[in-house]
């Protein structure tokens, strides 16, 4: 109790998969110096709708998510003339995913006409992981999320998390809008890699402590080498390399925008478009 009102974000059970096992100890991968071991605990990995190239119309509604790896995970591996059959009309609202490890919301492969919306993300390691080949046509709008917990045991690399995981390289399918959306959190928007056809509109988000107040040396939106120049006339292993560990600069190529988000964070805007972020009016900007 806190002046005789319950916690609203009291500490998290102490529970194998939320805070005593390794990330990598369920998901690490062999080709990044993660082979199994006995001591893993692989039977972790797993997640609460999962689904193998079906044609979609998919509607996940009003259930609550607690302590999963994975909520909703999505594969398409349908020939690459047929993959727009599949994993197509999903609609995912008025859930609450609660200690997710990993991703909330994960479309892998190729995914095309997604609705997320009015849904709670809280301590989520990562709510979106949109790491397609293709995809288009995502509208994610008018969710709240908070991180009042981290994850995993003490120095775990895998627990600072962001809200949208990238993927190297992409093709667009069509457009992805994220907008009027609410986060008070920890975790960077996108610390690394790219992504296209991608506009973030009218979004709030506050970087803060579990207590609520703001946050001490917070994650930087854009990643820790936001800073780094863009170089022109880089190759495609080049750029690739350039982009691990910031969000691409390449915004009108890759037709990204930010418009009208308020972000709360000392960089936000003038530092980041100093770096060659455009970002685009910020909310209380003009008129």
């Amino acid at each position: 109790m806190k002046n005789g009102h319950p916690d609203p974000n009291p500490p998290p059970p102490q529970t194998e998969l939320w805070n005593k096992t390794r990330w990598t100890q369920i998901h690490g991968a062999a080709k990044d110096g993660f082979p199994v071991m006995d001591t893993d605990a692989r039977a972790f990995d797993g997640d609460f709708f999962r689904a193998w190239t079906i044609a979609g119309y998919v509607v996940i509604r009003k259930n609550i998510v607690i302590d999963a790896f994975n909520a909703v995970h999505m594969f398409n591996e349908a020939s690459a003339d047929r993959v727009q059959a599949y994993c197509k009309n999903v609609l995912i609202e008025d859930n609450w995913f609660v200690r997710i490890r990993d991703n909330a919301v994960e479309p892998e492969n190729d995914a095309f006409n997604w609705t997320v919306r009015h849904n709670k993300f809280v301590d989520c390691h990562m709510p979106f992981s949109f790491e397609t080949v293709s995809s288009g046509h995502f509208y994610v709008f008018g969710n709240l999320g908070w991180n009042a917990n981290t994850p995993g045991p003490p120095k775990d690399d895998h627990a600072t998390g962001q809200l949208f995981k990238f993927p190297d390289t992409r093709e667009v399918s069509g457009p992805h809008y994220v907008f009027n959306n609410t986060w008070l959190t920890r975790i960077a928007v996108a610390k690394k890699k790219r992504f296209a056809g991608f506009y973030h509109f009218n979004n709030a988000i506050a970087l803060r402590e579990p207590n609520g107040a703001p946050a001490v040396d917070p994650p930087n939106v854009f990643g820790s080498q936001w800073a780094s120049p863009d170089k022109a006339n880089l190759g495609r292993e080049e750029l690739i390399a350039s982009e691990e560990k910031r969000f691409t600069k390449r915004w009108d190529a890759l037709k990204i925008e930010f418009d009208g988000d308020n972000i709360e964070h000392p960089n936000f805007p003038a530092a980041y478009r100093g770096a060659s972020y455009p970002l685009v009016q910020i909310h209380g900007e003009g008129s």
